[in-house]
């Protein structure tokens, strides 16, 4: 007969090992699961022989909280007891001592897990699988395998995922093959785990599964991660690649070239954005537009010709967007008058384009062209004009920065106040401060008591 009723969260709260462990034999199953629970987040590995007795409870729910704290223990002294709770008749407490077995990391485990793999229920045998990807055994490497084949998804998901965790050259032929699963799932988990894998030898399987579902803007996502995570080996592969038949692969190729930036792509990438015979019109844009932004990541130089070529050649308009927005990244001075011809284009997009590009190039040159711009009609072309002209920097923008801050639009005024506390002119201070006791928007007002605080170089506004 129980003389007093043991008060668990007093016990864990004065880290009372011995008197959790008398509480681990109560009548009550719930306090016994308390008790279990507490001792799990203690951490104390002098529980460890009272959790294995309870593995034998009579009750399942505290035979599976055993489990758990055994593994949160990591005491190897379970292993034997674990192994024996994996024929356990509670599905729960089988995959618990399955999710405790890979917690501790014994490779005693490894026959018992595998055996567990193959258990009637599909969450024990999940859990049997991700053990075993933890142990890292060679010999977990059939089963695995064999899982990739589960009547369920979720034990296929957990068999591709753990397969990649082995670093057995052996597990590329299977995920290769599971690139071919009905299930989507599936094939993204594939495609992540042979992405880890970094062997180049995956690449055509890669560009293979791209072809095949090349009208999911998800799965090319989840490719171009994958084969931007192998590296420096793609590289060779995908340059083959430009070279190809199919426009979805050929563009892939040249984004995941121009994002890892090897200079070894830059010369098919200008062939690729030179060709006219590249196919029907919308491939040909496709693919100049990949080899235009992936020129522009790699910001070789060597690439400026081809790309002033792109631009101010009448071709479709994003081609010359974004060849405006790689000569920008590349910052060759070369590029600076072509890009002030293209500011009058007819096409806003491009001149926007331009006007970011000269910011970033900085040449002052563009200075002159640029304020001109503070004149249009257009919104955009004069919030560009304006921030392009903070980028720059020269005192020459002054004076027109300073008339653009009664522009009509708030966002105007607020890039003319930025740039005009990006150049550090003093001749802005007095009409920055008639703006900003003028200015009704909230956001322009925060930008010019900004740009005076650096010109004054106080930590307040000087009002």
């Amino acid at each position: 007969m129980r003389l007093f009723k043991p008060d668990v969260d007093k016990l864990k709260a004065r880290n009372d090992v011995d008197g959790l462990i008398k509480a681990l034999d109560d009548p009550a199953f719930e306090l016994r699961i308390k008790a279990i629970y507490a001792l799990g987040n203690i951490g104390d590995r002098r529980a460890v022989n009272g959790l294995i007795e309870h593995l034998g409870d009579a009750e399942g729910s505290v035979r599976q909280e055993s489990a758990l704290a055994l593994g949160k223990l990591g005491d190897p002294r379970a292993v034997d007891a674990l192994i024996a709770a994996l024929d356990d008749e509670y599905e729960r407490t089988r995959g618990c001592a399955a999710y405790a077995l890979g917690k501790i990391g014994d490779l005693r485990a490894i026959d018992a897990l595998v055996r567990a793999s193959h258990d009637k229920h599909d969450g024990v045998r999940r859990l049997a699988l991700k053990a075993l990807g933890k142990l890292g055994d060679q010999r977990a490497l059939e089963a695995l395998i064999s899982a990739l084949r589960d009547t369920s998804r979720d034990v296929q998901l957990v068999a591709v995922r753990e397969l990649a965790t082995l670093g057995d050259p052996r597990v590329v032929a299977p995920l290769v093959e599971a690139l071919r699963d009905s299930s989507r799932a599936v094939q993204k988990v594939a495609i992540k785990a042979l992405g880890s894998l970094g062997d180049a030898s995956v690449v055509k399987p890669l560009i293979a599964s791209l072809i095949a579902n090349s009208e999911l803007v998800s799965m090319r996502r989840v490719i171009v991660a994958a084969l931007l995570e192998i590296g420096d080996p793609v590289v060779e592969p995908l340059i083959e690649a430009l070279s190809g038949d199919h426009e979805v692969a050929r563009t892939v190729a040249a984004e995941v070239l121009g994002e890892l930036g090897d200079a070894r792509a830059e010369d098919p990438l200008i062939k690729m954005l030179s060709q006219v015979d590249l196919g029907v019109p919308n491939e040909r844009s496709n693919l100049q537009r990949s080899a235009a932004a992936a020129l522009g990541n790699i910001g070789n130089p060597r690439a400026v010709g081809p790309l002033i070529e792109a631009l101010v050649q009448p071709r479709d308009v994003d081609v010359r967007i974004l060849a405006a927005s790689a000569l920008g990244k590349i910052g060759d001075p070369r590029a600076v008058e072509p890009l002030i011809q293209v500011l009058d284009d007819g096409a806003p997009e491009v001149r926007t384009a331009a006007m970011y590009a000269l910011g970033e190039i900085g040449d002052t040159r563009a200075v002159q062209p640029l304020a001109d711009k503070l004149l249009s009609e257009g919104r955009a072309i004069r919030v560009s004009a304006t921030s392009a002209l903070g980028q720059i920097g020269d005192t020459a923008a002054v004076e027109p920065l300073i008339q653009a801050l009664g522009d009509s639009d708030s966002t105007v005024r607020g890039n003319a106040a930025y740039a005009l506390g990006q150049i550090g002119d003093t001749r802005a201070v007095q009409p920055l401060i008639k703006a900003l006791m003028s200015e009704k928007s909230k956001t322009p007002s925060q930008t010019v008591e900004e740009a005076l605080q650096k010109l004054s170089g106080a930590k307040d506004s000087p009002i």
